[in-house]
């Protein structure tokens, strides 16, 4: 299985893109802005490819395990320079991220908030995480789009 992440535009706090899950058009992606040099809990992911997984530790994991019932686990983008801890989940503006991908069905340009977070999030955790516990290899690649 094989997810693109397009960033599309840069604000001076927050990040919008789209995400692609086998090249069907699935969500919008809201993160932090891009920084030069990474300030903890303020700065995306850099572009590239990487794995993804499922994370069974951990407080996040418990909150999404007592809020959805098909919660196995968080999906968890790894081997990032620098980074660590870094999930898709659920929010709706820079302010719910530490770093981690926002996923939602719906933004206005030039607002900083995306909705229908968590119905973004159900589907896509549903699609994922399935394969995941398969063992099936799932990949992200973040794309920087024109910028």
């Amino acid at each position: 299985m094989e997810l693109v992440l397009k960033r599309l535009q840069n604000y001076p706090d927050y990040t919008i893109g789209v995400l692609y899950i086998d090249g069907v058009l699935h969500s919008f992606v809201m993160e932090d802005e891009k920084r030069l040099l990474k300030v903890h809990s303020e700065t995306r992911i850099p572009a590239g490819k990487y794995p993804l997984k499922l994370n069974t530790v951990g407080g996040m994991n418990k909150t999404y395990q007592k809020k959805f019932p098909e919660h196995i686990g968080m999906v968890e983008i790894t081997k990032i320079p620098n980074f660590s801890g870094v999930y898709i989940h659920i929010g709706n503006s820079d302010k719910d991220t530490a770093g981690c991908p926002l996923i939602g069905f719906s933004t206005v340009i030039g607002v900083n908030y995306i909705t229908q977070s968590t119905t973004a999030y159900k589907s896509f955790y549903n699609k994922v995480a399935s394969e995941l516990k398969k063992g099936v290899s799932v990949n992200l690649t973040v794309i920087d789009e024109g910028f």
